[in-house]
C-alpha cells in the first residue's frame, strides 16, 4: 500500500511539472505573438505617417503649380494687350511714314515751281527724310520687340504644357499615395487590434502563470 502511495505521489508531481512547463511554453508563444504584432503595428503606423507626409507634399506641389499656371495665364493676357498696342503703334507709324513720303513728293514739286522758297523746302525735305529714317528705325525696333513677344508667348506656352504635365504627375502621385494610405491604415488598424488582443491574452495567461 505504501509503495502504491509513493508511485501515485511521483506521478502527481511529474504531471504538475509537465503542466507547468507547457504553460511556460504557451506563455512564451503568446509573448512572442504579442511582440510581433506590436512590431507590425508600429511599422504600419510609421508607414502611415510617411504616406500622410507624401500626400501633403503632393497637395502642396499641385497647388503651387496651379498658382504658377494662373500667373502665367495673367501674364499671357498682358502680353496680348501689349502686342495689340504694338500693332496699333506700327499702323500709326506706317501711316505717318506714308504721309511723310507723300509730302516729300509734294515738296519736290513745289521746289520746281517755287524757286524762291527752295532753301526752306530743302530744309523741310531734309527734316522729313530724317523723320522717315527715325520711323524706319522705330519700325525695326517694333518688329524686333514683336519677335521678342512672340518668343515669350511660345516659351510661356511650352512652360504651361510642362506645368500641366507636372501637375498631372503630382495628382497621379497623390492618388497612388492615397491608395497606399488606405492600405496602410487598414493594416495598421488590423495589427493594432491584433496587438491589443495579443497583449490582453498574454496578460491574462501571465497572471494565471503567476
Amino acid at each position: 500500500m505504501k509503495k502504491l502511495i509513493i508511485v501515485l505521489s511521483v506521478l502527481t508531481i511529474s504531471m504538475a511539472v509537465n503542466a507547468k512547463t507547457e504553460v511556460k511554453v504557451e506563455l512564451g508563444k503568446l509573448k512572442t505573438n504579442a511582440e510581433n504584432s506590436e512590431h507590425n503595428y508600429k511599422q504600419y503606423q510609421s508607414n502611415l505617417e510617411i504616406v500622410d507626409r507624401n500626400i501633403k507634399q503632393a497637395d502642396s506641389a499641385a497647388k503651387e503649380l496651379t498658382n504658377l499656371k494662373t500667373q502665367l495665364q495673367k501674364n499671357a493676357k498682358n502680353v496680348d494687350k501689349n502686342k495689340a498696342a504694338l500693332v496699333k503703334l506700327e499702323t500709326d507709324v506706317k501711316t505717318l511714314k506714308t504721309k511723310e513720303v507723300g509730302r516729300i513728293s509734294k515738296d519736290e514739286q513745289q521746289i520746281q515751281a517755287l524757286k524762291k522758297i527752295l532753301d526752306k523746302l530743302e530744309a523741310n525735305k531734309r527734316n522729313r527724310e530724317l523723320n522717315v529714317q527715325a520711323y524706319d528705325q522705330k519700325l525695326a525696333e517694333i518688329k524686333k520687340e514683336r519677335a521678342d513677344w512672340n518668343k515669350q508667348i511660345s516659351q510661356m506656352t511650352t512652360l504651361q504644357a510642362q506645368i500641366d504635365k507636372k501637375k498631372s504627375e503630382a495628382l497621379g502621385e497623390k492618388t497612388k499615395w492615397k491608395q497606399k494610405r488606405k492600405d496602410y491604415a487598414s493594416e495598421a488598424k488590423k495589427w493594432g487590434k491584433e496587438n491589443k488582443n495579443a497583449k490582453a491574452t498574454y496578460n491574462k495567461y501571465s497572471r494565471l502563470a503567476d
